[in-house]
């Protein structure tokens, strides 16, 4: 009987239960992504499914040893190999994504996790643009010069951006300084544009989501 609206997937003859936590704490992580394939994979038997508010997928494969990734909303990407019996149960760990501090105390890391954005984890392209013109200052004093800063999203679906906090820094007119934040897919398509947004006092910042 299944339980918790984790529904079965994978078309396979053995119902198996798949529970996600958090390493540091063992709390169930709601809504981590799920793809299992055959050892070599060629062949998807369960394409991106997601846990449950429990944590808990159900999945129906064959006896087999298979290759599973899971992803999740601020967690580091794991991969790892399930072997298969009757009524196999796995309890997989996942450790949070820690973007770090940046070296000078008026800039902020900004990340990006593309799992929730687009399909396609890797490769993808964010970029930070400045808007506005004039010369910047930091509060400081500094001379500062605003510069468009890309990175490409790793292997776990991330991407990061060292950039200024927008109230550190103003043009002579006063004009705080803010940002155009896109993503563009590894085919060239700019996928997410939000166009104006300001970048908080804090040393990282997780960028949910691009509209």
């Amino acid at each position: 009987m299944m339980q918790n609206n984790a529904f079965a997937t994978g078309g396979g003859s053995e119902a198996c239960t798949l529970i996600v936590k958090d390493v540091s704490d063992s709390t169930v992580i709601e809504g981590a992504r799920i793809v299992v394939r055959t050892l070599d994979q060629t062949t998807a038997k369960v394409n991106n499914m997601t846990t449950d508010v429990n944590g808990v997928r159900i999945l129906e494969l064959d006896v087999a040893s298979y290759f599973a990734s899971i992803t999740a909303n601020n967690y580091i990407r794991i991969t790892d190999t399930i072997a298969v019996a009757q009524d196999s149960t796995w309890t997989l760990y996942m450790s949070e994504f820690d973007p770090g501090s940046p070296s000078d105390t008026g800039q902020c890391i900004v990340y990006v996790y593309a799992g929730n954005l687009i399909d396609t984890l890797v490769g993808a392209d964010f970029r930070a643009i400045p808007l506005g013109k004039g010369n910047w200052k930091h509060s400081d004093g500094r001379l500062i010069i605003p510069e468009t800063v890309s990175s490409q999203t790793n292997s776990s679906g991330y991407a990061e951006l060292t950039i200024w906090q927008t109230h550190e820094v103003t043009n002579q007119k006063g004009d705080s300084l803010y940002y155009r934040f896109q993503i563009i897919t590894t085919a060239g398509v700019r996928k997410f544009d939000l166009r104006k947004h300001a970048v908080p006092d804090s040393a990282n910042y997780w960028l949910r989501s691009l509209k």
